[in-house]
């Protein structure tokens, strides 16, 4: 969770076990399919799937699941900004590096000497987003999706060891309800109407956990210390990030962790993220839509710049998500008798006001002993 102890002591849970429950959770959703009738109707003769094709795509969804997260860098999300770009454009995800792992290392060895050759890349497909198996297509839900094991399982593990109530639903109803539609042409992961409700707790507990735990200033400025810090050392190639794109690149990135960086940054006596002398929050804006992050950003410049030539230094953090993506997470939902009774965007007010919202944070730091000037010079400003 980053720097989310800085804030909730008890945050110290490792993607270990997050991954365990992942796999758990994605295991009980496939099983709910496969024990739903019509389910299972679908993938035995629209799919033509045998009971060794589901018995291997259950083996491939729990394998994805567990190594979804293998590619993270140290200090997990608070790393992301540290990776290299492509050279496309846009930054290498720690999906890329899970992918890498798993083809170009003796994971993929591990994982063929007991499932068929070619399984290693059906998940590594499902990791990144792009299934090509047809089983593995319709069920990629499960791994990336509105209700996957790995949305499921973090919501509820983090609200517990944050020791807040934000990460809650019912999380047996929605298992009790998932399940293959038709939709358009083909098929995709579902909920019967009775589950929308279960659902809509499940969009409700991503904001709460957004807005209270994951967004919270002290995490926020704790991670740009953090990354401002790492990025000296990383100009200093006293550590490197570098891109998947051979097996001694991999080897030189899985042999960094948090203890190995931690220990390099304690050395450098002005890393305010060793004693916690972060900056303090002086301006906060909420946001609600992606217009409103591009005026933040400009209104957070605007009073950055203003303390600036008052000789007060500013840091500006924005930080946002999308809690319903469309059309991914617009999932259909259906009626009693098997029907398509229509899209989750359809069926619940609240997933079609979310779809047009995000949820964000535009902060404004300074040092703790310029927070009373720096509040006085802003006290003008709108």
């Amino acid at each position: 969770m980053g720097w989310t102890e800085y804030v909730y002591p008890s945050a110290k849970h490792s993607r270990f076990e997050h991954s365990l429950g992942a796999m758990h959770v994605a295991s009980r959703l496939f099983d709910a399919i496969c024990a739903d009738d019509r389910s299972l109707a679908i993938l035995e003769g629209e799919y033509g799937a045998s009971s060794s094709d589901l018995k291997l795509a259950r083996q491939v969804i729990r394998l994805a699941a567990l190594l979804h997260d293998i590619g993270h860098p140290p200090f997990s999300h608070s790393s992301d900004r540290l990776l290299p770009e492509r050279k496309g454009g846009g930054r290498y995800g720690h999906e890329d590096y899970s992918c890498a792992a798993i083809l170009e290392t003796d994971i993929k060895d591990i994982i063929e000497a007991v499932l068929p050759k070619g399984t290693a890349t059906r998940v590594a497909s499902l990791i990144v987003g792009r299934p090509r198996h047809d089983l593995d297509i319709v069920l990629d839900g499960l791994i990336d999706g509105i209700m996957d094991g790995d949305r499921l399982d973090y919501l509820q593990r983090d609200s517990y060891h944050c020791g807040v109530k934000y990460g809650s639903f019912d999380i047996e109803r929605i298992i009790g309800c998932i399940c293959l539609c038709p939709d358009e042409k083909a098929f995709r992961l579902g909920i019967e109407k009775g589950g929308v409700e279960a659902l809509e707790g499940v969009l409700i507990a991503r904001y709460m956990m957004f807005a209270n735990v994951y967004f919270h200033k002290t995490r926020l400025i704790a991670e740009r210390h953090y990354q401002e810090t790492a990025m000296e050392l990383i100009k200093r190639g006293e550590i490197q990030l570098p891109a998947p794109s051979s097996s001694e690149q991999l080897d030189a990135y899985f042999e960094l962790d948090d203890y190995r960086i931690w220990e390099k940054i304690q050395r450098i006596p002005t890393a305010r993220i060793a004693d916690r002398n972060h900056f303090r929050m002086v301006r906060e804006i909420r946001l609600k839509t992606d217009l409103e992050e591009g005026q933040a950003a400009k209104k957070l410049a605007d009073w950055a710049t203003a303390l600036r030539k008052e000789g007060i230094d500013a840091i500006e953090v924005i930080e946002s998500t999308q809690l319903m993506k469309v059309p991914r997470y617009s999932i259909p939902v259906r009626e009693g008798d098997g029907g398509k009774l229509g899209s989750l965007l359809e069926c619940s007010w609240l997933a079609a006001a979310l779809s047009t919202n995000i949820v964000g944070v535009g902060q404004l730091f300074v040092e703790e002993s310029r927070r009373e000037v720096a509040a006085k010079a802003l006290a003008s400003l709108a």
